[in-house]
């Protein structure tokens, strides 16, 4: 077996070109210290040169497979509990009933599906939430439209969130879900935060 030294990784390799460049761009501008070590194929967002952040990009071990390395937003919400499901005359396609997420006053603001109920914390647990994108209708089977008065017909302010979990400074995913867009102002402690992720 032949052993492809780091300059040929480097040639075959265009993020670690853009990456590289970037670290020179920046370095540059601001006497950024990752250029000697850069070896890390990412992309690194133009955000991370103006956060203060001591993580080690250069020097840190990831795992075998690859990761997403985004700005976000992280709040905390607390679980609730996973409605009964009826499997009866139930599609395989039906979607799972979403389980509400609360807010610090108790309110439901957000609805979570679970990649495996199994990994899932006990409800009344609070969890962390990674904001992705904005959305202005609420997935079917939602925790949110079990509420009275839930308005279908207009858009509603919504964020997808990712609830995640974090193992060796790599957030790993549990559950896709809904919030609106007003829990960021109602979160549980810790307040809500911008975090510079690695997601698996």
């Amino acid at each position: 077996m032949t052993h492809t030294s780091e300059h040929e990784l480097e040639t075959k390799d265009r993020r670690i070109q853009c990456g590289r460049r970037w670290a020179e761009e920046q370095a540059v501008k601001g006497g950024s210290a990752l250029i000697d070590a850069f070896s890390v194929p990412l992309v690194l967002c133009g955000f991370l040169g103006k956060l203060k952040t001591n993580a080690d990009f250069t020097n840190r071990s990831f795992p075998p497979y690859t990761i997403l390395h985004f700005l976000t937003i992280s709040m905390h919400l607390t679980l609730g509990t996973a409605a009964e499901r009826d499997h009866q005359g139930q599609s395989p396609f039906d979607r799972i009933p979403g389980i509400p997420l609360f807010s610090a006053t108790g309110q439901v603001v957000g609805s979570l599906h679970p990649d495996n109920v199994d990994l899932l914390e006990a409800p009344g647990s609070n969890i962390e939430c990674l904001i992705v994108s904005r959305s202005n209708t609420p997935t079917a089977a939602s925790a949110l439209l079990a509420s009275d008065g839930a308005d279908t017909e207009r858009p509603w302010k919504l964020f997808w969130i990712l609830h995640v979990v974090w193992k060796d400074g790599i957030a790993e995913r549990r559950g896709v879900g809904q919030v609106l867009s007003s829990a960021l102002e109602t979160a549980v402690e810790p307040k809500p935060e911008i975090k510079l992720a690695f997601l698996g």
